[in-house]
């Protein structure tokens, strides 16, 4: 083999061909993202500043008590639902509060963890 190609040190880890690590590949992130409802007249809190990031090749389960905000924090995600504060980026583009066209985008991600999952 000429001595100017070199082979990747390890398979399936997220580093360049002389095995330096790359940042991680951040598919969505949520920051500070909160949600307030009027319930019987009082101001509800369903969802209380959350951040979180989701890389890709990782699975992301959202669990707690019936209440906690779980539903709601889906229906921001994908703007069923805006948002009261917060930010939502979806492969580096800001999508909180932005219109039709950034639906799209949510379809073609999850589209591509489909399509991911099946490989």
């Amino acid at each position: 083999m000429p001595e100017n190609v070199k082979l990747h040190p390890h398979e399936n880890c997220n580093c360049d061909r002389d095995g330096v690590a790359l940042p991680p590949e951040i598919v969505l992130e949520v920051k500070n993202l909160t949600k307030e409802f009027y319930k019987n007249k009082k101001l509800f809190t369903a969802v209380d500043h959350i951040s979180f990031q989701l890389q890709k090749g990782e699975c992301l389960g959202i669990v707690g008590e019936s209440g906690c905000g779980k539903t709601t924090t889906i229906k921001m995600i994908t703007q069923l639902l805006k948002a009261d504060s917060g930010e939502i980026w979806v492969d580096g583009k800001q999508i909180a509060g932005q219109k039709q066209q950034n639906r799209k985008e949510i379809k073609n991600l999850y589209t591509k963890i489909q399509k991911e999952e099946m490989l």
